[in-house]
Order: structure tokens, then sequence, then C-alpha cells
């Protein structure tokens, strides 16, 4: 029995790690709406119509708001390598956009590590406890 609730215990943990692994990534704003998703050249006009404020750096994404309205938007940025990564900081900074780079919450490193190996060892030790609490409700085989 105490087996048993060791592994809802253990479950219920991974349950609410997800949950709130999902919601750290979640690309909502404060009032829930999902912001505006924009093509890569709608963001491109934006800037240089003078219509975008400020915005936060992401990974792969820009999110940021209109200056007319202030409507949140998102949109996907090109590789950092590129040339065009470059021009549009420089675009930013021409136009006086207000921006900063944001820190991933777990480094590329850190999620490489936890899906190649504690991923795997998770599933190997769910599958473990299974056969393990199936054999000592049936019991033990006899000879």
């Amino acid at each position: 029995m105490r087996t048993n609730r060791v592994t809802r215990s253990i479950v219920a943990v991974l349950l609410l790690l997800s949950v709130a692994y999902f919601f750290s990534r979640s690309n909502t704003s404060l009032s829930g709406e999902p912001p505006r998703r924009l093509a890569y050249s709608e963001f491109v006009q934006a800037i240089d119509g003078n219509n975008v404020s400020s915005g936060i750096f992401d990974k792969h994404h820009f999110q940021g708001r209109f200056t007319q309205g202030g409507e949140a938007f998102t949109v996907y940025l090109p590789p950092e390598e590129t040339q065009e990564y470059t021009l549009l900081v420089e675009k930013l900074q021409a136009h006086r956009v207000r921006y900063e780079f944001q820190e991933p919450v777990i480094s590329d490193n850190i999620t490489a590590m936890v899906v190649s190996v504690v991923l795997p060892l998770g599933v190997i030790f769910v599958f473990w406890m299974f056969f393990l609490l199936q054999a000592q409700r049936n019991g033990a085989p006899r000879s």
C-alpha cells in the first residue's frame, strides 16, 4: 500500500510540474487573449510606419506592442546568426523602439539534458513501478 501512495505522489508532482511548465511557456497576455501573430513582413512594415512602441526578444520570437491602440503582437524571428536579424535590430534602434532581450526560463543545455537523460529514466522508472505493483498484487509466482 505504501508504494501505491508513493506512486500517486510522484505522478501528482510530475503532473503539477508539467502544468507549471505549460503555463510558463503559454503565449497569452494578461487579459487572457493570445497576442496577434504577425508575418515578418507585416512586422517590418509596422516598424517602418513607427507603429511599434516596445517589445521583448525571446529565443525565436519578438513579443511587442503597437503604438496605436497598444495591441500585443508576436512575430517569429529569423535565426540570430543571419544578416536579417542584425538589420532588424538596427531598424528597431533607428526607429527608437524600446526593446530588451529575455533570458530563457530553462537553458538549452538543461532542456537537452532533461530530454535525453531524465525523461527516459523517468519512463523506465514508471514502467518498473508498474511491474513491481503488478507483482505485489498477484503475489510471488509459485514453483
